[in-house]
């Protein structure tokens, strides 16, 4: 009986198929450290924008001077009409700007997710891929979070908007707006509370990312390129 011959792959051939894999994996690893970068810098651009309503507010701007305005009790109907119409002005150049930012920034940052994803999950080796699938989930939660923070910024300013023009409509009485918009003035002090919870998930979500990403640069030794958030103080 002839015992089939199995034929062995040479040797070399083997080592050159693994020094290939290893060879792509090193590709592929820079070009997620590039990706990731682009991120970084897309999220700092985001979070700059995101910063602009609180900035804007801390310093007093127009628009918030004119809201509080609006809503004094202690002044007159007609001081009150006249601070709504000019905050109602004030947000038609300032909201609208800043929206315009806001959704193109998101848009980058989408982009650069989907950027890191596909990156990924062009990894190879097994436990690298899980490390940078792992990075690009973090990613994706950081996006989500921005997306949820514009939502809530939108649903803030329209109700501000509805409760202004009632002002406006009842020529600066605000108690009647009190009475029939109530749900929107106790609506807007859980918005400004689910802002902060937000603000503060991002926090988290950045600094996770940051962690999973030096965890899978320790195993695995590719370089880290330079982005926005090194000079960042805060």
């Amino acid at each position: 009986m002839q015992i089939p011959r199995i034929r062995a792959r040479p040797v070399f051939i083997v080592c050159l198929s693994l020094l290939s894999g290893c060879r792509r994996d090193a590709e592929a690893l820079d070009k997620l450290s590039i990706a990731y970068t682009s991120f970084l810098d897309a999220a700092y651009d985001t979070r700059i924008t995101s910063l602009v309503p609180i900035l804007d507010a801390e310093k007093k701007g127009s628009y918030w001077t004119e809201l509080k305005g609006a809503l004094d009790l202690r002044a007159t109907n007609s001081v009150r009409k006249e601070h709504a119409t000019a905050a109602i002005y004030a947000e038609s150049n300032f909201i609208d700007g800043m929206f315009d930012a806001f959704n193109a920034d998101l848009d980058n940052l989408d982009r650069a997710v989907s950027q890191v994803i596909e990156t990924a999950n062009s990894i190879r080796n097994r436990e690298y891929r899980g490390g940078a699938v792992a990075v690009s989930q973090r990613a994706r939660e950081v996006q989500s979070g921005y997306a949820s923070l514009r939502t809530l910024y939108i649903e803030g300013f329209s109700r501000k908007r509805i409760i202004l023009d009632k002002i406006v409509a009842d020529g600066g009485a605000i108690r009647p707006a009190i009475l029939s918009l109530g749900n929107d003035f106790e609506r807007l002090s859980a918005i400004a509370a689910e802002q902060k919870d937000v603000e503060k998930q991002l926090s988290l979500t950045m600094d996770h990312l940051k962690d999973a990403f030096s965890a899978l640069r320790g195993a695995a030794g590719f370089k880290k390129y330079p982005s926005k958030w090194d000079n960042d103080k805060k």
